[in-house]
């Protein structure tokens, strides 16, 4: 009579309880993120993905507005219809080879007709610093993420800084705009890696 040795023995049951924990991670793995993809589908976003809005601009100098064009460097607003990521805001022209060197300020001023909540329009205005050069003039915004709506939802405008050139009519102030996540996405996602995390403890303490 043949008998096995116990360590071998031991060797493939423990091989055996191994696969099939792996086979039951790889599983549930698989069935909570079709549910987070699922769920996050049917609760869509915040805001649709569509945005839609018109632009206007003016210079100031200290608290005075001086209008959509100081010196020789205008701004023109214009309407938008973008699913993102990128968006023009308007154009500015410069006709002169010398600009006026005082300090002055632009503010862009951008009005969403869509996305809306609960027929509520948004508005941003977002504001840069002029400085002049030969033949030049270049607009410095902060170009940080503006939040847009309701404080945890909405979403966010960042501005491109612009150095226009003489003679150029129609230089682009373009921006990014990004969605803000929906919460209900981050709570299924946080469950889906917590859920991940006990499961994986269970499965090794039954080892």
């Amino acid at each position: 009579m043949k008998f096995e040795p116990l360590l071998a023995g031991g060797e493939v049951h423990s091989d055996q309880r191994i696969n099939r924990m792996q086979n039951t991670i790889k599983a549930g793995v698989v069935k909570a993120g079709l549910a987070v993809l699922l769920l996050s589908l049917a609760s869509g976003s915040a805001f649709a993905d569509l945005y839609v809005g018109s632009t206007t601009g003016q210079f100031y100098s200290g608290t005075t507005s001086l209008g959509s064009t100081v010196d020789a460097l205008t701004f023109t607003g214009l309407p938008f219809v973008t699913s993102g990521p990128t968006v023009t805001l308007g154009t500015f022209s410069l006709v002169d080879l010398f600009g006026n060197y005082d300090p002055y300020t632009f503010k862009l001023t951008v009005n969403f007709t869509q996305p809306s909540m609960g027929g509520s329009t948004f508005t941003a205005d977002v504001s840069g610093n002029v400085s002049w050069g030969v033949g030049s003039a270049t607009i410095d915004f902060n170009n940080g993420p503006v939040h847009i709506g309701p404080q945890g939802s909405g979403f966010y405008l960042s501005l491109n800084d612009v150095t226009v050139n003489n003679p150029a009519l129609f230089t682009s102030l373009t921006g990014t705009l990004a969605a803000n996540p929906e919460p209900a996405s981050i709570v299924l996602t946080s469950a889906f890696l917590g859920g991940l995390i006990v499961l994986f403890r269970k499965k090794l303490r039954s080892c």
